[in-house]
């Protein structure tokens, strides 16, 4: 026989396949399992740590995040990010429209089900090109807010909901389109590093974001 020369592909009976694809795009914490989404892949050229970046083309691209709970209390999510531009596009998702986090125009915005939409950041601090280190923070009085390079807002949202995960989905790279797809209207156009879930609030004051890339495991 002839031995393979590419990538083996799904054919007709196929039942297991594991290529290993984008293994670099993980969960170094362990604990759920992703899937890519459209042409989702990792930058080796241009990342803020380590030696790969979650590269993303705006087509509606991303990861589904398995296994994920409801978010309920505190929490804190962040990350960093940067973009081409500011066209609309999000960072992630929790649920069908519950919770989302990206950038409008010359706004760095959330979006929340009870409140709807909220410009945390309006000056056009999220600049092109450059990587920006951004966190959304729920505290133990169930205040919402939004740090940008370890600014906070001055605009914050009081919202005690669950967000809900729908499916046990979290969406990173943009708006949730169904159990295997990225819509994409708002999907990011642009590169996310350093994505980090924490199950409480993380920062309650301004701080300096960290300079090198979180631990895989631990607090």
């Amino acid at each position: 026989c002839t031995v393979p020369t590419a990538p083996l592909t799904k054919i007709t009976n196929t039942k297991l396949l594991l290529n290993m694809a984008n293994g670099q795009v993980l969960d170094s914490a362990a604990q759920h399992n992703m899937s890519l989404v459209g042409n989702a892949d990792s930058s080796t050229s241009d990342k803020k740590f380590g030696t790969a970046s979650f590269a993303l083309d705006g087509t509606g691209d991303g990861a589904l995040v398995r296994g994920v709970q409801d978010f309920t209390g505190p929490f804190t999510i962040e990350c960093w990010a940067k973009a081409p531009n500011t066209a609309s596009k999000f960072l992630w998702n929790i649920g069908q429209y519950k919770l989302e986090l990206g950038i409008y125009g010359a706004n760095l915005r959330g979006y929340t089900a009870a409140h709807s939409y909220t410009n945390y950041f309006t000056g056009g601090e999220f600049t092109v090109n450059t990587w920006h280190h951004v966190a959304l923070v729920r505290d133990t009085s169930n205040v919402l807010k939004c740090y940008l390079n370890g600014t906070a807002s001055s605009t914050t949202v009081t919202d005690s909901t669950t967000y809900v995960a729908t499916n046990n989905i979290f969406v990173i790279g943009g708006e949730w389109g169904s159990t295997s797809s990225i819509h994409t209207g708002g999907a990011w156009e642009g590169y996310i590093d350093e994505l980090r879930i924490s199950r409480y609030a993380r920062y309650t004051s301004n701080f300096t974001p960290a300079t090198e890339a979180f631990p895989d495991k631990g607090q």
